[in-house]
């Protein structure tokens, strides 16, 4: 089913994957505005591709804190966002 772009983003939370995926690393870091994380945490409820995806990018996180490698971290985060970027529709919709 083709749902329209508006009816998508209010389903979503009013954000589109791409736009969540760029707010992860703040919102793991606690500087969303509230009004902000409201919405990145609908959009979660939502969309089990992001979901996902957020807890991937935690147990990334903290398997390289727990090596020791925190030198790498800003690295893997900027690596792991180009490549969901790369991989996302241009509208921002995951694909299914």
């Amino acid at each position: 089913m083709n749902v329209p772009q508006p009816l998508q983003r209010f389903m979503m939370g009013g954000l589109t994957c791409e736009e969540a995926s760029r707010l992860l690393d703040d919102y793991l870091d606690g500087r969303l505005d509230p009004k902000v994380r409201r919405q990145f945490e609908t959009h979660l409820r939502r969309c089990e591709k992001c979901a996902i995806y957020l807890e991937q990018y935690r147990a990334t996180i903290d398997v390289v804190r727990a090596d020791g490698c925190e030198a790498y971290e800003v690295e893997l985060i900027d690596t792991t966002l180009d490549f969901l970027r790369a991989h996302l529709p241009q509208d921002g919709r995951p694909t299914v």
